[in-house]
């Protein structure tokens, strides 16, 4: 027998398990943490790659935003001296190519034929004690592409940003740059009271995608850990038999995160939550092997008994317990099929840690399990068994009670159509955080880190200085200005224009001479400071312009809504220029659309998979069909109540999809293997092999999806949305499951027979 060979070779298996571990920990030690926000994008991810594509030609797009304000409007009070002494303190930080302010950005003006280049702050303010003004001001930046970009429109917000190069998924760096910002706003603060700094923008994302991932790995898994400690103690009765089933999920944890170390994994936030979903997952198979054993042992037992008793838990439990855990790895790997590498990493990470786990629990467990005892009677146990053999002598009798069940979950069932998909990289964080917090109000103040690039390309025998490209852009500008959500509109035709009304008295579109156009940008050019370059408006070659558009609070529908606008706007215009619409909010806007096309693939073949595997191990077809339905549902039933609460979801549900699948047909495998054995084995009819399948499997399919719901609840307490999602509908799939497999399930065997 498997069991006695096990035993007898316990001691060489424990030997071998000590030096696997010790050989993981090495693996353990090359993990890191990775900040880069773009990871969740594929190679194949075309809005991606025209993005990149976008900053290989124009300036890059990381950078930090300060937003400055006051109970003073600009220029009054020192703000002048604020905005110039932020400015030269953000050209100091590390890594800065750089800095746009009002300090800096070029304001070309005219006196007779006298025409100065110079920066808005020195127009408006030639000393800082001697200021245009206000309304002189005001009415300079009245209809100003800087408006909302670089001021406020009432004048009392004031933006500095700092454009870096970076090296993406620098720890270190990153976080180095997030402390320096934050120390500079709190300086500013110091130095002038009465001014209020915050500042958002791409490095601060990527460093609270740091902080997230670290906060789940330090925090998420000791508390889930001590939960799940306390619960298994109450519902086995054991410490050393609890003790034993936390022994071999956290071997499979730490072997698992070995082998990726190893193989140069980087932890990201989808991938930091894999301790978790190993942990709680190889706990609830090895629960049922628990469960039955401690069932069977009196508090006053001898080692004969033991091995007897850890023979028939294991013996019984062992095809179920494959079967379930082949169903969760396939389920987990259907991640596979998804556009989003660290989704993909998720499934097969956490697929590794199940079979690891499997392993463990075939292996090691049983090797382990007879020298456990039971220490004290469980009233948890004994209540919920008693409970379970109450309901399964109601079923012997065909009282069935699965018409309540049954309608509460088709009526969840129908909120799928409340459903829509949709993100935002801003809300992936919660409220509490201080980057949430931060670029909210950087966002209410001024403008915040959400933007999108409309670039237009002109034949190649033109270039980007004629009249009619002009015209063009303009109109484009103009048109994009009256879009709702967009926030300010800054085009390659703005400065073409401001420079054309200082030398020429007239706009650029109504400036007929191409080679006119190309020497007033020139001069242009040469005003620019440190940092500036022409490639912040146009390619290098002369045949593409910029026009940058900030957006106010948006999500990722609206993101798309505008794209399709400005790509029907263009088409109707029957323009021989090309247009590409693109900025690190377009592949954002797409990014869980994607990843749930791409996995449709992977959840029929998942589905597909489970039916045939159940049908074949129980030589039954329509035991196959059962499964299939007792995974759809719950799943369907669980994401719909999430539609009627919550209403929207995003990058979690291929995740969840993956991971859920899995959960949900272990419950009804064990309960299957009971019906079957109970009709092959004990000759019992359809309702007493129903009844008989709730009395053996019933109390560890309950008790693991308590540890399940439990250990997965604590994702809730992540600051990272993606996985507090994850961990919300979970559960409440979860628990569907439960329900139906408890309720609806015997319904469905009595039914079939």
């Amino acid at each position: 027998m498997f069991y006695d060979t096990i035993y007898r070779g316990r001691f060489s298996i424990v030997a071998l398990s000590i030096g696997l571990l010790i050989f993981a920990y090495f693996g353990i030690r090359d993990l890191s943490i990775s900040t880069d926000n773009r990871i969740f994008y594929g190679s194949d991810n075309h809005y991606f790659q025209t993005y990149l594509q976008f900053e290989s030609a124009f300036s890059s797009n990381d950078n930090i935003l300060f937003v400055v304000h006051a109970p003073f409007h600009f220029p009054d009070n020192d703000y002048p001296k604020v905005i110039q002494y932020l400015t030269d303190e953000v050209r100091n930080l590390d890594h800065v190519i750089r800095v746009d302010s009002l300090g800096t950005y070029p304001h070309p003006s005219s006196d007779k034929d006298l025409v100065t280049v110079e920066s808005f702050l020195e127009w408006a303010c030639p000393t800082f004690s001697t200021c245009k003004n206000r309304q002189t001001v005001k009415q300079a930046l009245s209809g100003h592409h800087l408006i909302n970009r670089l001021v406020s429109a009432d004048g009392q917000s004031i933006g500095v940003i700092a454009t870096l190069q970076i090296e993406r998924g620098a720890v270190g760096q990153i976080e180095r740059l997030n402390k320096h910002a934050n120390a500079l706003a709190n300086s500013i603060m110091e130095k002038f009271p009465d001014y209020e700094v915050v500042f958002t923008g791409g490095v601060p994302m990527m460093a609270a995608f740091a902080q997230a991932t670290a906060a789940d790995l330090s925090v998420l898994l000791p508390v889930a850990i001590l939960i799940i400690t306390l619960v298994l103690r109450s519902v086995l009765g054991s410490t050393s038999l609890s003790a034993l089933v936390l022994l071999v999920a956290s071997a499979s944890v730490v072997v698992t995160l070995g082998i990726a170390g190893l193989n140069g994994h980087v932890i990201n936030n989808a991938t930091s939550i894999v301790p978790l979903i190993i942990f709680i997952l190889v706990i609830a198979s090895t629960m049922h092997i628990a469960v039955h054993y401690a069932g069977g042992l009196r508090l006053e037992n001898s080692r004969t008994i033991r091995i007897e008793q850890a023979k028939a838990s294991f013996t019984s439990n062992l095809t179920p317990i494959v079967v379930s855990n082949a169903t969760t790895a396939i389920s987990l790997l259907s991640l596979f099929f998804v556009d989003s590498p660290p989704l993909r990493q998720l499934g097969i990470l956490s697929a590794m840690g199940v079979v690891v786990g499997l392993v463990f629990t075939i292996i090691l467990f049983p090797a382990l399990l007879s020298s456990t005892a039971k220490t004290i009677r469980s009233r948890l146990s004994d209540g919920l068994q008693g409970a379970l053999n109450r309901y399964a002598r109601s079923i012997e009798e065909r009282k069935l009670w699965y018409l309540v069940p049954l309608i509460v979950t088709l009526f969840c069932m129908s909120g799928l159509f409340r459903l829509d998909v949709d993100d935002d990289f801003v809300e992936f964080f919660d409220e509490g955080t201080e980057f949430r917090y931060q670029t909210d109000k950087a966002t209410k103040l001024l403008s915040g880190p959400n933007h999108i690039e409309v670039l237009l390309e002109t034949p190649p025998e033109s270039n980007v200085f004629e009249a009619q490209f002009i015209r063009q852009l303009n109109d484009l500008s103009s048109w994009l200005r009256s879009r709702n959500h967009v926030s300010n509109v800054l085009s390659f035709s703005d400065v073409m224009n401001e420079v054309a009304l200082a030398f020429t008295n007239t706009t650029a579109a109504h400036t007929e001479s191409a080679g006119e156009l190309a020497q007033l940008f020139l001069l242009y050019e040469l005003s620019l400071q440190q940092g500036q370059t022409n490639t912040d408006f146009l390619r290098a070659d002369q045949r593409q312009a910029r026009i940058s558009v900030l957006l106010d609070e948006t999500s990722s529908n609206d993101i798309q809504s505008l794209e399709k606008e400005i790509l029907d706007w263009h088409r109707e215009r029957g323009s021989n220029y090309e247009i590409t619409v693109t900025g690190e909010n377009i592949p954002v806007a797409h990014l869980s659309e994607m990843n749930i096309r791409s996995m449709i693939i992977g959840i029929a073949l998942s589905l597909t998979f489970t039916a045939i595997l159940v049908g074949l191990i129980f030589k039954s077809a329509s035991m196959g069909a059962i499964a299939l339905i007792t995974t759809i549902v719950p799943v369907a039933a669980g994401f719909g109540f999430w539609g009627w609460s919550s209403g929207s979801i995003g990058l979690a549900a291929t995740a969840i999809v993956a991971l859920t699948i899995g959960i949900v047909v272990d419950d009804t495998v064990h309960l299957l293997y009971r019906y079957i054995d109970g009709k092959k084995r004990l000759a019992l009819d359809d309702a007493h092999s129903t009844a008989y399948s709730i009395h053996r499997a019933g109390s560890a399919i309950v008790s693991t999806s308590l540890i399940l719901v439990i250990g997965l609840s604590v994702l809730l307490l992540s600051e990272f949305e993606v996985n507090s999602t994850l961990g919300a509908i979970t559960c409440l799939i979860i628990s569907t499951a439960l329900a139906f497999d408890l309720f609806v399930l015997p319904k469905l065997l009595l039914r079939q027979s």
